[in-house]
């Protein structure tokens, strides 16, 4: 894959892609740029900021975050590993912010990108595969928020001391303050 262009049939099989047309599908091809990585290379750094979707075409990659060690030093905790077809990048690739962690391939990488300025291009033209994209990613971090929640219910059911709970009490009001649900 790599050096070459995707083709719109590989593409209509990964799911931030659901929905798309054949002509909508070669739309995004011709926006995508193939890239490479070596094992343990990183994709992208936590704090760094670019604006592009990715997407897994082979191999493997971690998400990492560097967290406090207890002991005043830092690790890195390892948050998900991405496999064929998941795709990463999305909070930065829509709000320009820094990256919230790190990505590092795990064993050779083949990831397809997508540029802001190249996706804009297609929203500026009224592209429906750009609105279609756009509407699957918000699918894919839907999704995620799911499983985080989940996971939140899951890790307060089982604390035992009355201080997670505090602290769930805490994070919930940050979280959601100044929302209308």
């Amino acid at each position: 894959m790599t050096g070459k262009q995707v083709s719109a049939e590989i593409l209509g099989r990964i799911p931030i892609f659901r929905g798309l047309d054949e002509t909508e599908c070669r739309q995004l091809a011709s926006i995508a740029e193939p890239e490479a990585y070596h094992p343990r290379e990183y994709v992208l750094h936590e704090g760094q900021t670019s604006q592009r979707l990715w997407i897994v075409m082979a191999g493997s990659c971690e998400v990492l975050r560097q967290a406090s060690s207890g002991d005043g030093g830092q690790k890195l905790l390892r948050l998900a590993v991405l496999e064929p077809h998941a795709n990463f990048g999305e909070m930065s690739f829509f709000h320009p912010a820094p990256h919230s962690a790190s990505v590092r391939a795990i064993t050779p990488l083949e990831l397809l990108a997508i540029r802001r300025e190249r996706f804009d291009e297609l929203m500026c033209g009224g592209s429906p595969a750009a609105c279609k994209l756009a509407y699957n990613s918000v699918h894919s971090l839907a999704d995620r928020i799911r499983q985080l929640d989940q996971w939140i219910i899951d890790r307060t059911r089982r604390e035992d001391s009355g201080r997670k709970v505090e602290e769930w009490e805490e994070f919930r009001s940050k979280m959601f303050g100044g929302w209308n649900l």
